[in-house]
């Protein structure tokens, strides 16, 4: 038959069996005195009033202590609040060295940790409980039951800051910005903006678009994405922003107005043009070997400072050129630059444009000076190469090219003198056939119409590797410069 037991007799039982076990524990660990109450059974008399255990339980492998039933350590009850039980022996509870509390508190990896609070993974790290998640303390924090990673090793405010990198801020008036590393922004009046591409604009607290990669104040704007511009005295027209210079508008990206006179910028820039000429894309000072000139009224002639005529003004676009009296003559004494129709930039490029003039088809040069001037005739050639070299023929002139060429601006030391401040550059040529065209010559020959020709069209040439200037003939839709002459 199977035995029945009752409380008391458990109770009796091992009520002798602690007497015995706690008075041998008292005389081998004196700090136990004040012991916890351990119980038999339901019934427990205590002298520091603990609470019994209400759960039956066999005192043969069980024990009460502060009201919770615990399994005997072999056989033996211990003290679950200062000793572990471990491979049948009841041994102090020790964390690196450290004693604890194994009821309140755990031992991880050498590391006291709190069990109402932590936990430990992978029996080697502590790791703290935040809402339904743990996290390490070293790298992260709870608030209101989120995890969130330190900034900095510091905790801050979530419901006011974020962390950008490693720095703190505010994210109703900042923001965190990737810009190659991560850098905090001041927002635009409350509104994020992208700062590689767009700013935030002082005196309005707009958000803006740079203009290519320059900001603008509340006076300006941005034209076609690239140039910036005055509201009050420019303007944007076709995605050219301009500017007025007296009564014409020129394009800022690439011009400038100076004394009333639209002059081409030097690679972007603007330069002083009494002082200063632009060579190779670059404002350097005008100088005729040691002696400095004003380049707007004045030549460097064969190594001597010379002067030019007054001015020409072209009043279609507001264009001056430089002009020079030769004997009898008067020239413009460089290539015409006015915008007719169907002329061309050498290789369809403004800044040649700005270097050598345009190019024109020959009833185009025919009328295209400006008004008191016309294009050059053959028989006004001739009189100029015959005042350079006075056995020239009708036709070619040995000599004259060096002493016409401009003293610099042509490849391969093909340079000339200029002597007399025609200041002849190399244009090149566009020519134009049945089923294509091309463009030649630009930096190494200038052609010049002449009005003269029937079937075809003479011309005067001068090229990088020869001292003369010749004539020839062309059919009438090929693309050559125009030097005017004074009517």
């Amino acid at each position: 038959m199977r035995s029945k037991f009752s409380k008391t007799t458990y109770s009796v039982g091992f009520g002798l069996a602690l007497a015995f076990i706690f008075g041998c524990s008292s005389d081998d660990n004196p700090s136990n005195n004040n012991q916890p109450n351990i119980s038999s059974g339901s019934e427990i008399s205590s002298s520091s009033g603990g609470e019994q255990c209400e759960s039956v339980f066999n005192p043969a492998n069980k024990f009460c202590y502060d009201g919770n039933v615990y399994d005997k350590c072999d056989g033996m009850p211990y003290n679950p609040s200062s000793q572990i039980c471990e491979n049948g022996v009841a041994a102090p509870a020790k964390c690196g060295g450290v004693g604890y509390n194994p009821l309140t508190q755990g031992c991880c990896d050498n590391a006291i940790y709190s069990k109402s609070t932590q936990q430990c993974v992978n029996e080697a790290s502590v790791m703290t409980k935040c809402g339904n998640g743990l996290y390490s303390q070293a790298t992260q924090f709870c608030s209101g039951g989120g995890i969130y990673p330190k900034c900095d090793g510091e905790e801050y405010d979530v419901s006011t800051q974020q962390c950008c990198g490693n720095v703190t801020f505010s994210f109703s008036t900042h923001q965190c910005v990737w810009d190659g590393e991560l850098v905090v922004y001041d927002k635009c009046d409350g509104q994020a903006y992208a700062p590689s591409t767009q700013f935030c604009q002082s005196g309005t607290n707009e958000v803006k678009y740079l203009c290519g990669t320059e900001t603008y104040a509340s006076t300006q704007d941005c034209c076609n994405n690239s140039t910036i511009f005055s509201k009050t005295t420019e303007r944007c027209t076709s995605g050219v922003a301009e500017a007025k210079c007296e009564n014409i508008w020129y394009g800022i990206a690439t011009k400038f107005c100076y004394n009333g006179v639209v002059y081409d910028k030097c690679d972007g820039t603007v330069y002083s043009p009494t002082s200063q000429i632009c060579e190779n894309g670059v404002a350097t000072p005008a100088k005729c070997g040691n002696e400095s000139y004003d380049p707007l009224t004045q030549y460097c002639g064969n190594g001597t400072v010379k002067n030019y005529d007054t001015p020409l003004t072209d009043a279609r676009d507001g264009t001056k050129y430089k002009t020079t009296i030769i004997g009898t003559q008067t020239w413009m004494a460089e290539n015409l630059n006015y915008n007719a129709a169907d002329s061309k930039c050498y290789n369809n490029d403004e800044a040649n444009c700005t270097i050598y003039g345009r190019l024109y088809d020959w009833a185009t040069a025919k009328t295209v000076c400006p008004s008191g001037w016309h294009l050059s005739s053959e028989a006004e050639w001739i009189v100029l190469m015959k005042l350079i070299n006075p056995s020239c023929g009708n036709v070619d002139c040995a000599g004259a090219g060096t002493k016409l060429k401009a003293s610099r601006g042509w490849n391969d030391s093909g340079n000339g003198t200029d002597d007399y401040g025609f200041t002849a550059l190399p244009g090149g040529s566009r020519s134009i056939n049945d089923s294509y065209s091309y463009y030649d010559g630009g930096g190494s020959r200038g052609y010049w119409w002449t009005n003269n020709g029937s079937s075809t069209k003479t011309f005067r040439r001068m090229v990088y590797n020869s001292e003369d200037v010749f004539q020839n003939g062309n059919y009438s839709n090929d693309l050559y410069s125009v030097r005017c002459v004074m009517d």
